[in-house]
Order: structure tokens, then sequence, then C-alpha cells
């Protein structure tokens, strides 16, 4: 053996004489790697594929403002990028302990809190 021949995405990306490779600065997706090993007569077949997901952090919301009424108050903020599923929203109540609340748009209504 020679070296090992590592694709991502059915494209070469690394030759090694090794057993391991780093790999990094991925963006969030789907990468499917396989590897053969290769010598002076050819290449063997290739591994089967192995699929690997990223998914990075989102990106700072945007500024929070909120929107006072009698009731309910309103707050919002900035979409971040990326890839969201909720925001962690928190609350803190006339001195009271820190509640957090999962919420999947970029404002929340609350109610009853005068």
């Amino acid at each position: 053996m020679s070296n090992y021949q590592l694709y991502e995405n059915n494209v070469g990306i690394y030759t090694t004489t090794g057993l391991t490779a780093n790999i990094g600065g991925r963006l969030s997706g789907s990468y499917t790697y396989k590897v053969q090993a290769c010598n002076s007569a050819g290449c063997s077949t290739f591994t089967t594929g192995f699929t690997v997901t990223v998914l990075l952090p989102p990106g700072t919301p945007g500024g929070m403002s909120v929107r006072r009424r009698p009731d309910p108050h309103t707050p919002s903020w900035g979409a971040a990028s990326g890839t969201v599923d909720h925001y962690d929203l928190g609350e803190q109540y006339n001195g009271d302990s820190w509640t957090t609340t999962a919420v999947t748009t970029t404002s929340q209504a609350f109610t009853n809190k005068a």
C-alpha cells in the first residue's frame, strides 16, 4: 500500500499514508466520505460511504426592543443568521429568578406582568 485517497461528496480531497485525516472549515450540511487504498498497481474499490451532518451554531440575534402596553408587553429581536430552530428568551420579573422560554419566532407576548 502506498497511500489512501479520501473523497468527500465524490471529490478527492486528501491523500495520506496514514489512517486519519483532519478536516475542518465545513459549513452546515451533509458530507459523505469514502476512502480507497492505492499502490503502484492501482487502487482498491471504495469503502461504503459514511455520511456526516454538520450543524453550526447560528449567529447572534439582532438588537432587542420591547413594545410596552398595559398587557401584553412584547419583546422582539432581529433574526439570527444560519440555521435557527428556536430562540431561548430569558425573562426576569421583579427581580425574581430568570426563566427561559423557547420560541420559534422573533417576538413573544407576555401577559399578566403588571
